[in-house]
């Protein structure tokens, strides 16, 4: 299912959602799993984002996942 159709600012906004739910379970997953692999959340919602946003919101999903 791909948002091919939709207006590239949803898309994007889409990617920035996508980053912001990894984050935020990343941070409830901190006492559990400790601090090793930070960035293990973003590689699944990256390539999701790449599967049914395209491109640019990958990369978006990528550089927020980062910061």
């Amino acid at each position: 299912m791909k948002f091919a159709h939709a207006t590239s600012t949803l898309r994007f906004a889409l990617a920035i959602a996508l980053a912001a739910v990894a984050l935020s379970l990343r941070l409830l997953l901190v006492p559990v799993i400790g601090m090793q692999l930070p960035f293990l959340s973003m590689m699944p919602v990256t390539g999701l984002a790449a599967w049914v946003l395209g491109a640019g919101p990958a990369v978006v999903t990528a550089l927020a996942g980062y910061g």
